[in-house]
């Protein structure tokens, strides 16, 4: 929240905290001394905090759910050749190529918290990041997730943990929610089957391939 160029900014903080006279430290030393943080100290510092959190207060819930929203976007990055050789390149139609990385987020939607977040090549797919997300759930979560989402191996992981998941379906891609939609059905319960791309993925992670109950019900959102 810099109001003033930093030399200034500097000044006047170490003038408050300090009882000494003149200059304590130049821009130059603390623009080489950021760059020796570690990014893991900051998702540290934010595990302690979201963990500060629930232990003690006492946080929102929906029917005592904690309603956990997975979410990502694409960001774009400073144009330099060492980030786009680790995140990757954006090549418009229009213009020259810019370095893009994707973020993916585990948000607290009712308390706003973000309970975790990670940064990565561009190449990585939203499940893929969901994913590694998935270490910090517990049994009395519900996960939301869009239509981009749905897959059996990332609802077998989900409920691995315990937790739960209510998922957005694309209407095309599922054959169970294609026969629910001509059912004329407001809502159903039933158990998904994988196919044999799903068994495998399952096989590859180490997930259950056992069938998943879950209710597919109608929207007009």
């Amino acid at each position: 929240m810099l109001k003033h160029p930093l030399q200034t900014e500097l000044d006047a903080f170490f003038k408050a905290v300090t009882s000494g006279e003149g200059r304590q430290v130049t821009k130059s030393a603390f623009s080489q001394a950021r760059k020796k943080f570690k990014h893991t100290a900051f998702i540290e510092l934010n595990d302690d905090q979201v963990s500060y959190f629930y232990k003690h207060f006492d946080p929102d819930t929906w029917h005592g759910f904690r309603l956990l929203a997975i979410d990502g976007t694409m960001a774009t990055l400073p144009n330099n050749e060492a980030v786009g050789a680790h995140f990757g390149y954006w090549h418009p139609q229009a213009g020259g190529r810019c370095p893009k990385a994707r973020i993916s987020q585990l948000f607290d939607v009712l308390n706003k918290i973000s309970v975790d977040a990670c940064i990565a090549a561009k190449d990585r797919g939203e499940r893929d990041l969901a994913n590694e997300h998935l270490g910090h759930l517990s049994a009395n979560d519900l996960v939301l997730l869009d239509r981009g989402y749905p897959a059996f191996w990332l609802f077998s992981a989900i409920r691995g943990t315990g937790a739960h998941f209510c998922s957005r379906m694309c209407l095309q891609e599922w054959n169970v929610v294609k026969a629910f939609l001509s059912s004329g059905h407001s809502e159903q319960i039933l158990e998904i089957e994988p196919a044999y791309s799903a068994k495998k993925a399952c096989e590859e992670r180490g997930l259950s391939q056992a069938p998943i109950a879950v209710r597919l019900a109608r929207s007009k959102c």
